[in-house]
């Protein structure tokens, strides 16, 4: 003999599955009896039906019997479609995962974005720098390779470890900055070297040389750094 009504919990909340020949009364009287019988369904959220289709004044009338046995409203009463439900919750997921990351872009790299834009419009503006005189890298620098260039370097990647980047002036590094790097190769003391995580085998500034940073590859905080002389010593702050 089928059962006229059975309620099927999913991840998402419960199912009621309804014999496709039972009556809108039978439904009522049978689901009644089974909202009645636990407490459980009180903390269920129903969230659609299957096997039978259900005019509106029959979803009504049984989301009136769902309020009385269990004091809150169903989600749906539509029919259930497993593959579509969860698609709509993998966007919804997805939403919400693309909402939270354009919240810590706003408020934590924005803000440092705009520090470093500042602090670089400021360094051009003493170091009397020339905007064309850059040269853009677009990718990993890895073991091995070597970038040399009169003027800026501007690295939109990582430099890995046994890759070299050699400036006459600024070195920025979109990325984490690992290999050796050597800003104002030709001798200009004021230019300086950013990066994104600044932990190189080696940095030079002018003529002065600093090994890797103590303890840069154990730090747990990893944050955008620039180098720069300061009393004759290559220093290291956060941006």
């Amino acid at each position: 003999m089928k059962r006229i009504i059975d309620i099927k919990g999913t991840a998402q909340g419960a199912i009621i599955k309804i014999d496709e020949s039972a009556s809108i009364e039978e439904i009522v009287e049978k689901l009644g009896e089974q909202l009645s019988s636990s407490s459980f369904y009180s903390s269920s959220q129903f969230i659609g039906t299957a096997g039978r289709f259900l005019s509106y004044r029959d979803k009504a009338i049984i989301d009136d019997l769902i309020y009385e046995k269990t004091g809150k409203r169903s989600a749906s009463l539509e029919e259930y479609d497993e593959k579509k439900t969860v698609a709509s919750l993998e966007k919804q997921v997805r939403a919400e995962v693309l909402a939270e990351y354009q919240k810590i872009l706003d408020e934590e790299i924005a803000p440092k974005l705009e520090k470093l834009e500042r602090e670089l419009e400021a360094e051009r503006a003493k170091n009397e720098l020339s905007a064309g005189n850059s040269i853009i890298h677009s990718g990993t620098l890895r073991n091995g390779s070597l970038v040399r260039y009169d003027g800026h370097v501007i690295v939109l990647g990582d430099i890995n470890a046994g890759a070299e980047v050699v400036a006459s002036g600024n070195i920025i590094c979109i990325g984490k900055a690992l290999g050796m790097v050597h800003a104002g190769s030709g001798g200009d003391e004021r230019a300086f070297v950013f990066a994104l995580h600044l932990a190189p085998t080696q940095i030079r500034i002018g003529r002065y040389v600093s090994g890797a940073a103590k303890g840069a590859d154990s730090r747990k905080k990893i944050v955008p750094e620039i180098a720069r002389l300061s009393n004759e010593k290559i220093v290291l702050e956060e941006v």
